[in-house]
Formats: C-alpha cells, sequence, structure tokens
C-alpha cells in the first residue's frame, strides 16, 4: 500500500472550499462575456457573407464587360 503524502498546512478532516461563492456579478460577468463573443462571430459570418457577395457581383461584371468586348460589333 502507499503512503499518503500530506502537506504540513494541511489538515484532512477540515475541507476549505478555496473557492468563493459565485455571486450575482461573476454569472453576469461570464454572461456579458459569451454575449460579446457570440456579437463577434456573427460579426465575423455576416461580413464574410458581404465580401462573398461582393465578389461574385465583380466577377458577374467582369464577365458581362468582357462579353461586350469580345462581341463583334
Amino acid at each position: 500500500m502507499r503512503h499518503k503524502k500530506t502537506h504540513c498546512l494541511v489538515i484532512e478532516e477540515e475541507p476549505y472550499n478555496w473557492s468563493g461563492p459565485n455571486s450575482f456579478r461573476h454569472h453576469r460577468l461570464t454572461e456579458v462575456s459569451f454575449l460579446i463573443i457570440m456579437a463577434g462571430l456573427l460579426s465575423s459570418l455576416i461580413r464574410r457573407q458581404k465580401n462573398n457577395r461582393t465578389q461574385s457581383a465583380r466577377l458577374q461584371d467582369r464577365r458581362k464587360i468582357e462579353g461586350l468586348l469580345a462581341a463583334p460589333n
């Protein structure tokens, strides 16, 4: 059997809760942080969609111009 190593400052019979109670402020900060992260992700996705639309519109315009230039007069 292994012998348990104990620290001289720890008394095993008396458990100690090292973390304080979760306060309302802690929960509010967690919620706000989550909302900020989600807003950032959403804005990033919207920006990406917007860029994809403008790129496809530019490509269509370029094809129209090339078609007009290639067409015989």
